[in-house]
């Protein structure tokens, strides 16, 4: 690629990152404005007197804490289970031969069109039936297979050559000797993509947490975040301590990329290539 060529792409990319910027970067602001220069109708970029007060009142309480805690706790099981259960589910799917083998990969596909409000009312019918209401149980375990899950990371084991798994087993290795030696190291991509989807839908995830929580010993922030919101009406909203708060939530998801970036390009790469 020409020079002028590498300019206008990076120029176009540069653009396009600065305007997904802007509502991240108009939050942090707000954050460091007092209520009327949040209040005000002139949209300003400037913060002239920044009121980092308003982060320590966000944690003046003390819920804040639990909330993220709570959210954390939710959102890494569901994406541990997630992945260690798409893994098996897609190792048996690839690599063993049974009899309905692809009639149940289908079903798994037909499941990701399933619109979630189909299976709220069985669902909640089963947690209230086991007591896992307003529980961990109730929250992370229905979330923790789905057929996105499966198909995804099926679609990164088929990368994986049969004769390497047909070699290992000549030479006596057993499945779970096969999935943990050979599979997981190649497929380490995949499931930090799967781990990184999963982590952040569930961590920003509001309508099932809605449904099964009601205390605050299980609430998750994005519950917390829009009762925040809803305190004292339209023109009692504190902006800049909701904006604050908002910017605290994001942090833990920002960090996590931040670590796992490479993986999840490498996952979407390797999802990508073709057989």
């Amino acid at each position: 690629m020409s020079i002028a060529g590498k300019f206008t792409k990076y120029t176009v990319l540069t653009i396009i990152s600065f305007l997904m910027s802007i509502p991240l970067l108009w939050m942090i602001l707000t954050s460091l404005k007092t209520q009327d220069e949040a209040n005000s109708s002139r949209m300003s970029l400037w913060v002239s007197d920044p009121q980092w007060s308003n982060y320590l009142e966000v944690f003046r309480s003390g819920e804040i804490l639990q909330y993220l805690s709570n959210t954390m706790v939710y959102a890494i099981s569901v994406a541990v289970l997630s992945v260690l259960f798409a893994l098996f589910a897609s190792y048996a799917l690839t690599f063993i031969s049974f009899k309905g083998r692809k009639l149940l990969l289908i079903i798994f596909i037909f499941t990701m069109f399933l619109p979630a409000h189909m299976t709220l009312i069985p669902s909640y019918l089963t947690l209230a039936n086991l007591n896992w209401l307003d529980t961990y149980k109730g929250l992370i375990i229905p979330s923790a297979v789905t057929g996105f899950n499966i198909f995804l990371m099926y679609q990164g084991l088929r990368q994986i050559p049969k004769a390497l798994i047909e070699s290992a087993k000549i030479d006596g290795a057993s499945h779970l000797r096969i999935l943990f030696k050979i599979v997981t190291p190649l497929t380490l991509p995949t499931m930090a993509t799967l781990g990184i989807i999963v982590f952040t839908y569930q961590y920003n995830n509001y309508f099932w947490p809605l449904v099964v929580t009601t205390s605050d010993s299980v609430k998750t922030i994005s519950l917390a975040l829009s009762e925040l919101v809803q305190v004292d009406g339209a023109y009692g909203i504190q902006w800049p301590i909701v904006m604050a708060a908002n910017t605290v939530s994001v942090l833990p998801v920002m960090v996590l990329f931040l670590l796992l970036q490479k993986l999840y390009i490498q996952g979407v790469m390797y999802q990508g290539m073709k057989d």
